[in-house]
């Protein structure tokens, strides 16, 4: 990741020295990243509300996801702060109008300085799929963390705050939610919340095998 809306990804022996790909698309700087390994899905997120889907093996930008209203939010609340993916499971799509392929499902989640929590489609569709407010709009969200182990995702906001969801059902209804007679995406369950910090939380972070979270 490097400033001035530019990507590279590294690979290989020599990946400190040698990019393998430099991707350009952002107008702004970027702030956040995640990548999808088995898909090969990179999301990274802008200061300036942009979030774009992009292609490692091609360096190509698959689509963008336009966050809803951003043309009235005010600056701060347009940032992109985290990314995170969750892995739903399995469909089959039709390739050149005959061929079924399976297709792993990823959705994307967004947030940000307007305090929403944000799930995409991270197919060709990019679609929003679901969004709720978590803050008041004057409250920005920072980081987040997901587990998909214990089915945990853990949001941190601009106040100090920890919201910690269970993903299960979120999880569950992933894939029918893409299918062409589409349900909707079920939220996650909030569990607890709590104040971890007096002033904005920077970074977080879970380690799964203890289901211990931490924050700085």
């Amino acid at each position: 990741q490097e400033g001035a809306g530019g990507v590279k990804a590294y690979a290989g022996p020599d990946s400190v020295t040698n990019a393998t790909q430099h991707f350009e698309g952002h107008k702004d700087d970027i702030l956040c990243m995640s990548h999808h390994r088995e898909t090969g899905v990179l999301v990274t997120g802008s200061y300036d509300g942009d979030i774009i889907l992009w292609a490692t093996d091609t360096g190509h930008m698959r689509s963008r996801l336009v966050l809803p209203g951003i043309l009235a939010m005010k600056g701060d609340q347009r940032p992109i702060e985290a990314i995170g993916l969750i892995e739903c499971g399995h469909r089959q799509v039709v390739v050149g109008g005959r061929q079924q392929v399976t297709e792993t499902v990823v959705l994307v989640i967004t947030v940000g300085g307007d305090g929403v929590v944000r799930f995409w489609s991270s197919d060709s569709t990019a679609e929003l799929l679901l969004e709720f407010q978590l803050t008041g709009q004057d409250v920005g969200l920072v980081d987040l963390a997901i587990c998909h182990k214990t089915s945990v995702l853990i949001i941190a906001d601009a106040l100090g705050f920890i919201y910690v969801f269970d993903i299960q059902r979120t999880v569950r209804t992933g894939v029918k939610s893409l299918q062409p007679t589409s349900q909707p995406l079920l939220a996650p369950v909030q569990q607890t919340s709590f104040r971890a910090h007096q002033t904005s939380v920077s970074s977080l972070g879970y380690i799964k095998d203890r289901r211990v979270i931490f924050t700085g």
